[in-house]
């Protein structure tokens, strides 16, 4: 007790003295985490042209490094020491103290290593056993919602993603995630997996995972600038499968009899077996706070696309369906599916003729010609690449928009199913 307390003592006065130096300096934000990325490699992030040598001028990236001082060193320190610590299981002051000093860093501290370092104490605390875990119901939700509410815009969009990522981290570990197993057992495996040797029971973190507060941040992984990690997350929601493992394992086997290839994701099968009645109502019932002030359609866009029809191969457009992004198909059952085919006539795009552009839209549409295979997954492919596309393009998303939630309620299969979407739609919209 005597090193904690001196642990303590010496990660406030570290607290106290470095973590509001930036007080009050706030970052713009990207749309969304991708996009933010996306801006930087293509120099939105680069510094003012500087003249090489050979009298030439060349762009540097700005990356905004941290450089940790003797107080930062310290407290990070500090805090591996108090994670591991047994004094959180007792009530003590000293209790009361760590923990009432990760929830400053988390809502004050803009030393990203620091925040790192305290996320990742609260999110082994609280993705743990229920009977192992150290902290009260309340203290959990309190650690969950400034999570789900926390303000990235005090740090540097491409750093942050770092931190980003740790959170989406936490969520996946709550639903069982192991990368062990994934790693041994990988897409495109060609037998399937005994669900009854590698799924992860999750009953010990139902309380988790039943949470509300929790949810924000699942929701807010669909904004991952991991297509990996957005697949995985959107899976759970959609499936009702609380195990990572096992949507894993259910994505992987699907793409294995669709026809996948080497270098496929999971993200070729999208959401199978989905209804559009189904997929809508859970898309206007999500609490989309979390995402802050990113561009929060993006999430709804991709659900939308990923609920489509992704057997087969990519189908070329004809002159009937000239003004129509998506066509809905009718499968043999008779259920109206989601979108399923791209518009691909080029004939009438203007944008066909090489004169105009050098021959890359011939070659482009060459590749796509490739896909039109049933076989292979190509509808799939083409699909998850839009869908990626949509993450780095904001006039995208908002064309994909309202392209496929028009076309999304056009496949409903009653006005009265219709009207049911009515109060959600309102409440969405009415949310600041």
């Amino acid at each position: 007790n005597r090193h904690i307390q001196g642990a303590t003592s010496q990660a406030s006065i570290a607290s106290s003295v470095q973590h509001m130096a930036e007080d009050g300096h706030h970052h713009q934000l990207a749309a969304t985490p991708t996009l933010g990325i996306f801006e930087a490699a293509c120099g939105l992030g680069f510094k003012p042209p500087c003249q090489v040598g050979n009298g030439g001028f060349k762009n540097e990236i700005v990356i905004e490094n941290e450089i940790l001082g003797a107080s930062l060193k310290s407290l990070i320190s500090s805090l591996r020491l108090l994670g591991s610590s047994c004094s959180l299981l007792t009530f003590s002051s000293t209790r009361k103290t760590i923990i009432k000093m990760l929830g400053a860093i988390i809502d004050s501290s803009n030393s990203l290593p620091v925040l790192i370092q305290a996320v990742s104490i609260i999110g082994n605390w609280v993705t743990s056993d229920i009977q192992r875990m150290p902290l009260t119901k309340s203290e959990r939700e309190g650690f969950l919602w400034q999570l789900a509410s926390f303000d990235f815009q005090r740090l540097p969009e491409v750093s942050s993603q770092a931190l980003g990522d740790m959170m989406c981290c936490i969520v996946l570990s709550a639903y069982g995630y192991n990368p062990s197993i994934i790693q041994e057992f990988p897409f495109g495996l060609s037998k399937c997996i005994n669900s009854n040797d590698f799924s992860h029971h999750l009953e010990h973190r139902e309380h988790i995972v039943k949470d509300e507060t929790f949810h924000l941040l699942l929701v807010s992984s669909l904004l991952s600038s991991n297509p990996y990690v957005r697949s995985l997350c959107m899976g759970i929601s959609s499936t009702q499968v609380d195990d990572c493992i096992l949507v894993h394992e259910i994505l992987s086997n699907i793409a294995n009899e669709r026809g996948c290839r080497k270098g496929d994701s999971i993200d070729i099968v999208g959401i199978p077996n989905i209804t559009p009645s189904h997929v809508l109502h859970q898309v206007l019932q999500f609490n989309f706070e979390a995402l802050g002030k990113r561009l929060w359609t993006t999430a709804i866009v991709d659900v939308l696309l990923a609920s489509g029809n992704h057997i087969g191969g990519v189908r070329l457009g004809h002159e009937g369906i000239d003004h129509q992004i998506f066509v809905t198909h009718t499968d043999g059952k008779g259920i109206n599916s989601c979108p399923g085919y791209l518009r691909l006539n080029y004939k009438n795009a203007g944008l066909g003729l090489d004169e105009y552009d050098a021959g890359f839209y011939s070659s482009f549409t060459k590749v796509l010609k490739s896909e039109r295979s049933g076989d292979l997954c190509g509808r799939g492919r083409c699909i998850a690449a839009i869908r990626n596309l949509v993450h780095g393009d904001v006039n995208t998303c908002q064309s994909m928009l309202e392209i496929c939630f028009q076309a999304a309620w056009q496949c409903l299969p009653s006005n009265r199913e219709r009207a049911s979407l009515i109060e959600p739609l309102e409440r969405l919209i009415a949310k600041p």
